[in-house]
């Protein structure tokens, strides 16, 4: 539930700057990559939206330097870099899969 609250928890950066300046995006795509019947392939984008928060809170701070919570977090990049592997991903199996090179479900 944290990751769709709007400025909670506030401690933790990437999730609310995700929140407030990324969301929409993930919604759209995920969405949209269900509902072409994208099997079991098109869970790996959401997937890879809260892998992304999850790294992204942790990993982002190794570059800071000691400070606010809030200072020269690097989280927000590294959400959006997972979230789009994720995407690409799961589009690349689904078309494998449609090819029939895989599984569909």
């Amino acid at each position: 539930m944290a990751f769709f609250v709007l400025g909670k928890p506030a401690m933790l950066y990437t999730p609310d700057w995700i929140v407030k300046n990324f969301l929409i995006l993930p919604t759209v795509l995920s969405c949209a990559m269900a509902a072409t019947r994208g099997g079991r392939w098109a869970f790996i984008a959401p997937a890879g939206y809260v892998l992304g928060i999850v790294l992204g809170e942790l990993l982002g701070k190794l570059g800071s330097q000691a400070g606010p919570p809030m200072y020269r977090h690097d989280g927000w990049i590294i959400c959006i870099a997972v979230y789009f592997v994720s995407v690409a991903l799961a589009v690349w199996l689904m078309r494998r899969a449609r090819k029939g090179g895989i599984s569909h479900d």
